[in-house]
């Protein structure tokens, strides 16, 4: 599991808090390799290019993973740049 916070098979799962968590996601991706369809039958324009996925070696799941659980409750934080 590659998760920061994850729960499998439990109840009454309470994260309380104030603020973010910082996950730090584009370090993760290698903005200047793009992965380029293999279906593109010409060369593709820079925009085009500019717009298929950045490539990554190794990346964290969901940020929060809970499986099977029951009575979860997330209040008062925020996450962003999470790396999916």
């Amino acid at each position: 599991m590659h998760s920061l916070i994850y729960s499998m098979e439990s109840d009454d799962v309470h994260i309380y808090g104030q603020g973010t968590i910082d996950m730090n996601g584009h370090s993760f991706y290698d903005m200047d390799k793009r992965a380029i369809p293999s279906y593109a039958q010409v060369e593709l324009t820079p925009e085009q290019v500019a717009e298929c996925t950045a490539t990554y070696q190794n990346r964290p799941n969901q940020p929060m993973f809970f499986l099977r659980c029951r009575h979860v409750r997330i209040e008062g934080i925020r996450i962003v740049d999470a790396p999916c």
